[in-house]
């Protein structure tokens, strides 16, 4: 059975995908504001990788607005990484 794009994220869908892992649901926002208030000024590196060219095209109008609450950066970005060099001054 092939599963549908984001049906984690999708209330007509989460139904049919069991994760085989704890899925967190954190936002964008979310992990931007932790890093913002334990480490000021750590650097964000979002990665995409050819998540768009593959998945892009099939973010059609009914999936759109399925997902309106999320950004397409959100949508797109496989891996979120924070990089913070403490101050030791």
């Amino acid at each position: 059975m092939k599963l549908p794009l984001w049906g984690h994220l999708r209330p007509t869908q989460c139904h049919l995908v069991h994760p085989s892992s704890y899925l967190n649901e954190w936002r964008l926002a979310d992990w931007r504001t932790l890093f913002n208030r334990i480490t000021p000024g750590a650097e964000e590196f979002l990665e995409s990788f050819d998540v768009v060219e593959k998945f892009g095209a099939q973010l059609n109008a009914e999936i759109r607005e399925e997902l309106n609450e999320y950004s397409d950066e959100e949508l797109f970005t496989v891996d979120a990484i924070y990089l913070w060099k403490k101050d030791f001054d």
